[in-house]
């Protein structure tokens, strides 16, 4: 839905701020707006007939560690529009018509748990340059790939120029995730685990206990 807000024609303004409560490390506040010139847009191949659309944000952060994350974000958009100006690829799409307001806002509780289920889970996305191959790699972005891949780009060309620059001194430079367990076990073990929550769920459902598959995946995974 923010695609629907933040077009490439849009200009904003934040202001934020971090007291640093020693009861509240991390603890911030962040107040955004900004305003999508949809109507000012003038191209050929844009047959623009919209209201520019404005958006205000409000981010609460009550505490941000390590091993916990708390914050509130609660955002409002004024005249969206119906599509965002995409014209490349198969599909051109381009703004019509104002579709009206909305609200969303979403409460998050984020946490870190170490030594979950056996061995050392560590896959994350990572990069890295291998000075006597000449080989470098960046990848394990799954769903976060249009960001990640920018500052993976960018953070390898540091590495290949050999700069000494604050994104090659990431804690994701180098790193190395170990291998996955060989196929076909892995498939097996999740699609089985998934298989029995999904039957736990019915057993719940029908007799209002709790099931005993469901404790004993959760045992399997350190719960």
């Amino acid at each position: 839905m923010p695609a629907l807000l933040v077009d490439y024609a849009f200009d904003g303004v934040s202001l934020g701020w971090a007291p640093e409560l020693e009861s509240l490390p991390g603890a911030s506040a962040k107040l955004c707006y900004g305003r999508g010139y949809q109507s000012e847009i003038e191209r050929s191949d844009i047959a623009n007939g919209v209201d520019n659309t404005d958006m205000i944000g409000i981010d609460l952060v009550a505490i941000d560690t390590d091993p916990f994350r708390a914050q509130f974000q609660y955002n409002r958009g004024m005249d969206i529009f119906d599509a965002p100006i995409m014209l490349s690829g198969p599909f051109p799409l381009a703004p019509a018509t104002n579709l009206g307001d909305i609200d969303w806002f979403s409460l998050d509780f984020m946490g870190t748990k170490k030594k979950v289920g056996p061995g050392n889970l560590n896959w994350f996305a990572s990069v890295g340059l291998d000075r006597a191959t000449g080989l470098g790699w960046a990848g394990g972005y799954v769903g976060d790939g249009v960001g990640t891949t920018n500052l993976a780009g960018r953070t390898l060309a540091d590495l290949v120029l050999g700069r000494d620059s604050e994104l090659v001194r990431l804690p994701w430079v180098g790193h190395r995730s170990r291998r996955w367990e060989p196929e076909p076990l892995r498939w097996l073990g999740i699609n089985a685990g998934l298989r029995m929550m999904t039957a736990a769920d019915r057993e719940e459902e029908r007799t209002g206990r709790p099931s005993r598959r469901a404790a004993l995946v959760n045992r399997l995974l350190g719960h």
